[in-house]
């Protein structure tokens, strides 16, 4: 049996500021997850579709220039399954929320 690795958001005392760090973070539910953005890095372009519609309707290609979105081995989808799962685990959503955290960008960062 896998060891599960945990991971305790507490304060450390032992820190000049009480313990307290000042840290932006976005948060979401994979139940509050709707729509998914791909952005194909061949064209540039974007695509927004359902997380049914990628798991189900996506054909594993861009829309715009059809570049392969699929994996070099054939029998691997990791779009498809990312769905598929994602799917899954809302039916769990009575038992497990599961949550996403992004760190929240500073408001001088500069994207590439």
């Amino acid at each position: 049996m896998a060891e599960l690795a945990l991971t305790c958001l507490a304060a450390d005392p032992r820190r000049a500021d009480n313990g307290h760090m000042s840290k932006h973070l976005f948060t979401f539910f994979l139940t509050e997850l709707g729509t998914v953005r791909l952005t194909c890095l061949k064209c540039k372009k974007v695509a927004e579709m359902t997380m049914d519609d990628l798991a189900f309707q996506s054909p594993g290609v861009c829309p715009f220039c059809q570049a392969l979105f699929k994996s070099p081995q054939p029998t691997h989808a990791p779009l498809q399954a990312f769905a598929e799962a994602a799917i899954a685990l809302r039916g769990l959503a009575k038992i497990v929320n599961v949550e996403f955290v992004l760190p929240a960008e500073s408001p001088t960062a500069v994207r590439p």
